[in-house]
């Protein structure tokens, strides 16, 4: 018989993700709640913000694309082209969710609808290691 193995992606928070990945959408980062905001090293080769941005990945050449645009210009608002990035990383990680068998993330993330939208969710268990 052969073992299952569940393959599985952590989904952090927008202001987890946005010190990874910055972007003119607000965050409300301040250097105070940054100090205690990490994201888990060893977990960074399943994090869903670093897994859509992969070469293989759908949308990942246009949404890199996005990212240096928005490094580049320093950032500056740009309502379009945030609209579209925001649909972009939406579209990217509900496709990318939906190949994993397990979603790691916290309570309030559970809630976001990227991630109710991506699964039907029938049971939601809270494990505490």
């Amino acid at each position: 018989m052969e073992q299952y193995k569940p393959n599985f992606v952590r989904v952090y928070g927008k202001s987890i993700e946005a010190l990874d990945f910055q972007s003119p959408v607000r965050t409300f980062l301040t250097k105070k709640s940054m100090k205690s905001l990490r994201a888990d090293s060893d977990l960074k080769t399943v994090a869903l913000h670093h897994l859509i941005r992969l070469k293989d990945r759908k949308n990942a050449e246009e949404i890199n694309a996005m990212d240096k645009h928005f490094k580049d210009t320093n950032y500056e608002p740009d309502p379009d082209r945030v609209k579209k990035y925001v649909h972009l990383i939406r579209e990217a990680s509900i496709d990318e969710i939906r190949k994993h068998d397990v979603i790691l993330c916290t309570t309030a993330v559970g809630s976001n609808p990227k991630i109710l939208e991506a699964c039907s969710i029938h049971q939601v268990r809270m494990v505490f290691l």
